[in-house]
């Protein structure tokens, strides 16, 4: 006994797949939409991925730039501060004799 697919509501017309509208957009649930969608879907998806590790990319090497910009900035002032507190006291005198010696 076979039955037929005719009476089936769950079975899909030829003229409008089910879960499709005649515009060609999809509302059905993944089980429902063809494996071309599916895929298609998917590339969509990895390229909006893409796109948004790029821009994450771009902000860290912003932020890597700036901050390598501010640690040469501190350590420039470091540099700076450790030449003129190297000048500024003058050595004891017993130091100074012991190094004549």
């Amino acid at each position: 006994m076979s039955q037929s697919n005719h009476n089936n509501p769950s079975s899909s017309s030829p003229q409008e797949p089910r879960g499709q509208t005649t515009n060609g957009s999809s509302n059905a649930p993944a089980a429902v939409r063809s494996p071309q969608s599916e895929m298609a879907q998917a590339f969509k998806d990895l390229a909006r991925g893409e796109q948004h590790a790029t821009a994450l990319e771009a902000n860290l090497t912003n932020l890597e730039n700036r901050l390598d910009a501010l640690l040469a900035s501190i350590e420039g002032r470091a540099a700076q501060l450790d030449q003129s507190q190297g000048e500024g006291p003058a050595p004891d005198k017993d130091e100074t004799n012991e190094k004549k010696d």
